[in-house]
């Protein structure tokens, strides 16, 4: 798993290409992105279903889907 600074820049770098793309980010935030990677890690994205993120902007969550595929994260 990402840490410090490793993780924050690569947060920002995620968070302005969902922006761009999606314009609302209001619900992506450090914690939901640490959760988001973890599910990633577990392969297993049901945790996320719980989050504001999905549930009060879900195309900022397919779109956060779709970004995060063009990066190879080590998780």
């Amino acid at each position: 798993m990402l840490k410090g600074f490793e993780f924050d820049l690569l947060y920002k770098e995620i968070k302005a290409c969902v922006k761009m793309k999606c314009g609302n980010v209001r619900y992506l935030n450090k914690d939901t992105f640490k959760q988001f990677l973890e599910c990633k890690k577990l392969k297993d994205y049901t945790p996320m279903q719980n989050t504001d993120l999905y549930n009060k902007n879900s195309v900022c969550y397919c779109i956060l889907l779709e970004t995060i595929s063009d990066y190879n994260i080590p998780v």
